[in-house]
C-alpha cells in the first residue's frame, strides 16, 4: 500500500546526509508496513540551503521541491504572505459551481437547497484547519448572495435586503443561510474543542509541545512566529470560551470567582457580595459533601438572593466524579459546529431589536411549516418582507418616477 509523505528537510549541510534520511524513510517503512511512494511525495527546505544543495537532495531522493502552490489533502502546505492568495482556490471553486447553477431555470426554493447543501459547506473542509481571511469571506458572501438575487436571464438582479438578513434563522424573517466568517470560526472552534477534551491526539500533543508547554490550552497565548493554523485555533478557542462550562462534580477543579460555572445564558462566575470573604478559592468548599448538597449559609453570606437561586439549581453528584468543562448551549455538554455558529452570528439576533418587526417567531414557523408548494411559501415570505416589484415597494425605493408609475402596474390590485 503506498502513503503520501510529506518531508521537511531542515538543517541538511549536503547531499552525504541523504543516504541517513533514507535510512529513515525504510526503517517507516519496515515499521509501519506502507511503501512511501516517492512520487507523490514531496521535499520542502529551509532559506538556509542553497539552490545547488537542494537540486542534489531532490535527485538524491527522487522527489519534487514543492511550492507554494502545493497542496496535500486539498490544503495548502505553505500559507504566503498573502492569506487571500493562498486561500484563493476556495474562491474560484465557489464561482466554478455557480456558474454552472447559473445556466438552469432554479426556482428560490431550488437555489436554497443547492446554496445551503453545496455552496455553504464547500470551504469546510479548509475552514477547519485555517483561518480564511475576512475579506475572501466577505467575496464568498457577495458571490452567493448575487446568484440568491440574480434572474435567469441576467447575472444581476434586485437585491431586495443584505446578506446579513438573509443568514437570520427562518422563524426571525431570514432563510438561514450561513454566513462564511461566522462559519469558519465555529468550525475553528471544533479544532479547539478536540485539543481541550482529546489531550493525547497527535494535534493537540503538537501544539503543547510548541505553544504551552507550562500551562493549559485555555491559559495558552499566541507566542512568537505562531503559525497560520495556531492562530486559527486560537480564534476558536475564544467563540468556545463564550459557551464553555464547567460541570460541577467534586469542585476541587473549579475556582469561585474566575471560572464559569453557573448554568446561566451565556455562562457565568458568581460575583461576591461586598466585604465577603472566601473560605477557599475552590467550589468545593461551597459543597457539604456528607450529604451531597450545597451549604445554604454559607452561599447566603458570599452571594445574593438571585445567584444563590441559580446555584441550588445546579445538581450534585452522588457518587464521586471529576469536574469537567462542557459545552452550554447542547443539552449533551459537547460542543457542535451548528450551536457554535449562532454564537458566532449571534450579533444578527441582536440586531433584530434595531429593526420594525412586522412577523413574531410563532408567525415564521408555521409559514415555513405550511403543506403548500416551496415556491408558494416563498412568495409569502417575499409578500411579507416587501420583496415583490409593486408599485408601492419600487416607490418607496425610488426605483419609478410618481408620475410614471400609474403606467407601470394595475391601480388596482398594485
Amino acid at each position: 500500500m503506498a502513503a503520501r509523505t510529506v518531508s521537511f528537510i531542515r538543517n541538511v549541510v549536503s547531499a552525504k546526509e541523504i543516504p541517513y534520511l533514507l535510512c529513515f524513510l525504510l526503517s517507516i517503512q519496515k515499521v509501519s508496513g506502507q511503501k512511501v511512494n516517492l512520487h507523490k511525495s514531496s521535499v520542502t527546505f529551509s532559506r538556509n540551503i542553497s539552490s545547488d544543495d537542494a537540486a542534489a537532495i531532490t535527485n538524491l531522493l527522487g522527489v519534487a521541491e514543492s511550492t507554494l502552490e502545493d497542496r496535500y489533502l486539498g490544503l495548502p502546505t505553505h500559507i504566503a504572505r498573502s492569506k487571500q492568495a493562498t486561500f484563493q482556490f476556495i474562491e474560484d471553486k465557489l464561482v466554478s459551481r455557480l456558474h454552472q447553477w447559473k445556466s438552469k431555470a432554479l426556482s428560490l426554493a431550488a437555489k436554497e437547497i443547492l446554496l445551503k447543501s453545496v455552496a455553504n459547506v464547500l470551504p469546510n473542509y479548509a475552514m477547519l484547519s485555517f483561518r480564511i481571511p475576512s475579506t475572501s469571506c466577505r467575496r464568498l458572501n457577495g458571490h452567493v448572495a448575487r446568484f440568491w438575487w440574480a434572474q435567469q436571464d441576467r447575472d444581476e438582479g434586485m437585491k431586495w435586503a443584505s446578506w446579513r438578513s438573509l443568514c437570520r434563522p427562518k422563524i426571525h424573517g431570514g432563510l438561514g443561510f450561513r454566513d462564511f466568517d461566522g462559519n469558519n470560526i465555529a468550525l475553528l472552534a471544533k479544532q479547539a474543542w478536540r485539543i481541550l477534551h482529546s489531550p493525547d491526539c497527535a494535534l493537540a500533543v503538537l501544539y503543547k509541545a510548541k505553544y504551552f508547554p507550562q500551562t493549559s490550552f485555555l491559559q495558552a497565548v499566541q507566542g512568537a512566529r505562531p503559525s497560520w493554523a495556531w492562530q486559527g485555533v486560537l480564534l476558536g478557542r475564544d467563540l468556545l470560551l463564550q459557551g464553555l462550562r464547567w460541570l460541577v462534580g467534586s469542585g476541587t477543579q473549579i475556582h469561585i470567582t474566575n471560572d464559569c460555572w453557573l448554568p446561566t445564558t451565556p455562562p457565568s462566575c458568581p460575583k461576591l457580595l461586598p466585604h465577603a470573604v472566601l473560605p477557599s478559592t475552590q467550589v468545593s468548599s461551597l459543597i457539604d459533601h456528607s450529604n451531597g448538597s450545597w451549604k445554604m449559609e454559607l452561599l447566603q453570606s458570599l452571594f445574593d438572593a438571585a445567584t444563590v437561586k441559580v446555584i441550588l439549581m445546579i445538581p450534585l453528584p452522588q457518587l464521586p466524579m471529576a469536574d469537567k468543562c462542557i459545552w452550554h448551549y447542547e443539552p449533551s455538554g459537547e460542543y457542535s459546529v451548528k450551536t457554535g455558529y449562532h454564537v458566532a452570528a449571534s450579533e444578527f439576533v441582536r440586531n433584530l431589536s434595531t429593526t420594525p418587526i412586522i412577523f413574531d417567531s410563532r408567525a415564521w414557523k408555521a409559514l415555513w411549516a405550511l403543506s403548500v408548494p416551496p415556491k408558494l411559501r416563498f412568495f409569502l415570505w417575499r409578500l411579507i418582507k416587501g420583496f415583490l416589484p409593486v408599485r408601492d415597494v419600487l416607490r418607496d425605493k425610488e426605483l419609478i418616477e410618481e408620475d410614471d408609475s400609474e403606467g407601470l402596474l394595475c391601480p388596482v390590485c398594485s
